[in-house]
C-alpha cells in the first residue's frame, strides 16, 4: 500500500514523498456504503506540486484549519493531525505533508471513486499546503 500511495501522490500532485505512520482510520456516515478515510502522514521528498485543472489549492496555517467546516469523519483526523503538529513541533526542515486515502468498499461504482479521490486530494491539498511545500 505504501508504494501505491507514493505512486498514486507522484502521479496527482508531481511530488514524492516516504510515506509514514497512519492516524486512526474514520468511518463516514453519511452515505451507503459508507467509505472508510485512512489519514497518513508522509514526508515531502522531492518535486514541484502540480495542481490538476480540476484542483483549486487553498494554502492555510495550522491554525486555520480549525475554521474550516468539515464532515463529522473529517473532524477527528484534523484533530489528530494539529495535535501532532503541537506534540512533535517538527523543524522546518522536515515536511510534514498530511494525506487522507479513500478507499472504496465493494459496490461503489467508477465514478463514485472517482469523486472520492477528488475530495480525498481536495482535502490533501488543504493540509499539505500547511506545511509550505
Amino acid at each position: 500500500m505504501k508504494a501505491n500511495l507514493s505512486l498514486k501522490i507522484r502521479e496527482e500532485l508531481n511530488i514524492d514523498i516516504l510515506v509514514g505512520r497512519p492516524l486512526k482510520k474514520t468511518q463516514q456516515d453519511y452515505t451507503s456504503p459508507a467509505p472508510c478515510l485512512y489519514p497518513i502522514l508522509c514526508t515531502f521528498c522531492s518535486g514541484e506540486v502540480a495542481f490538476q485543472k480540476y484542483v483549486q489549492p487553498l494554502w492555510v496555517s495550522p491554525a486555520e484549519l480549525l475554521h474550516f467546516d468539515w464532515t463529522d469523519s473529517d473532524r477527528p483526523i484534523v484533530d489528530e493531525y494539529t495535535k501532532y503538529l503541537e506534540d512533535s513541533n517538527p523543524p522546518s526542515r522536515i515536511k510534514e505533508a498530511f494525506l487522507e486515502i479513500l478507499i472504496g468498499l465493494i459496490g461503489f461504482t467508477l465514478v463514485h471513486i472517482f469523486f472520492n479521490l477528488y475530495i480525498a486530494l481536495l482535502i490533501t491539498l488543504i493540509l499539505i499546503t500547511v506545511t509550505g511545500i
